[in-house]
């Protein structure tokens, strides 16, 4: 999905009546990846939810708030945090940011 296409919910409808099965999301960690904060997100999360369609997310540990506010409003939805979201699991300490 191109998160910057306000056309991508209509999109994703019609990928999903093709066979498609999720959708992949990857914003940076750096300010490029501030469009996971846009107005493009809720309606592509919402649709994604009223399809069933699992929402994967490969980014890294400092957008898990970003992550968890869409989460918040999509309860339905299965959302996959990919590779852990680099979770540093041998610095417990850096986890508490």
């Amino acid at each position: 999905m191109n998160p910057a296409d306000p056309a991508s919910p209509d999109h994703l409808s019609k990928l999903a009546e093709q066979g498609f099965r999720g959708v992949r999301l990857s914003p940076g960690v750096d300010a490029g990846g501030d469009w996971i904060r846009g107005p493009l997100m809720p309606p592509l999360w919402k649709r994604a939810e009223q399809l069933k369609q699992p929402m994967v997310i490969l980014t890294g540990i400092t957008r898990m708030p970003d992550i968890g506010a869409l989460i918040e409003r999509h309860p339905d939805l299965t959302v996959v945090i990919d590779h852990m979201g680099d979770c540093p699991v041998d610095q417990p300490r850096s986890l508490r940011n």
